[in-house]
């Protein structure tokens, strides 16, 4: 399977949102904000970091034969 129809199935889209939070998470922990202020960007970035490791873990369940519903 190639990566362009394994990002086509279910499985391939939680892993390519999780990457979205995950990256997102690290944009916001590396900015010039944190430096300066981080109380103002700590709790959005863990909201990030948390939604991301959910839908990593629900790939995972995905991957062993589980469904949405289950």
């Amino acid at each position: 399977m190639t990566s362009s129809t394994y990002l086509a199935t279910e499985a391939g889209q939680f892993l390519y949102q999780a990457h979205r939070f995950l990256s997102a998470a690290r944009i916001l922990r590396f900015s010039d904000t944190w430096e300066t202020d981080a109380r103002l960007i700590q709790t959005p970035t863990l909201h990030l970091v948390a939604h991301g490791a959910e839908l990593l873990l629900k790939l995972r369940l995905l991957e062993q034969g589980q469904s949405q519903s289950d």
